[in-house]
């Protein structure tokens, strides 16, 4: 073959993987952070003031039956994780307390309200709790 043949199938390859990893990459950025795939459930779908989608999403990782993630997308489409609920585990990687089957997690979403014909900035603040007996604690 010539080079020619082999730079045209390595670009279209290249093409091929980035083009997947783009059109996966919810799936994709939740399996590299370490979560599970398997038991993926969005919770919340929205977009934030810079219109921006975002997610709340429910998945588990190996230390934990249950993780909330907060995930953006970014200005070329692809999925991040800007934060997500730590594990509930101590020092010597023990559960904190069995019993409790729940996790929470919460953001802020900055928005302007128009009074007098003048926009002010404003913020909402969000609590999302999730899991067995989720309620909110006092």
């Amino acid at each position: 073959m010539k080079k020619s043949k082999i730079i045209f199938i390595a670009i279209v390859f290249i093409f091929i993987i980035c083009f997947y990893t783009y059109i996966n990459s919810f799936t994709f950025a939740i399996w590299k952070s370490g979560f599970s795939t398997k038991d993926i459930k969005v919770l919340i779908n929205d977009k934030n003031i810079d219109g921006r989608e975002y997610r709340v999403v429910k998945t588990s990782s190996k230390k934990q039956k249950i993780v909330l993630l907060y995930m953006e997308k970014n200005r070329l489409g692809v999925w991040k994780i800007l934060y997500y609920t730590p594990p509930e585990y101590d020092f010597f990687d023990n559960p904190i307390d069995d019993e409790v089957n729940f996790n929470v997690i919460w953001w802020m979403k900055p928005l302007f309200k128009i009074e007098n014909e003048v926009a002010v900035p404003a913020s909402e603040f969000h609590e999302l709790y999730y899991g067995n007996n989720a309620n909110k604690k006092n």
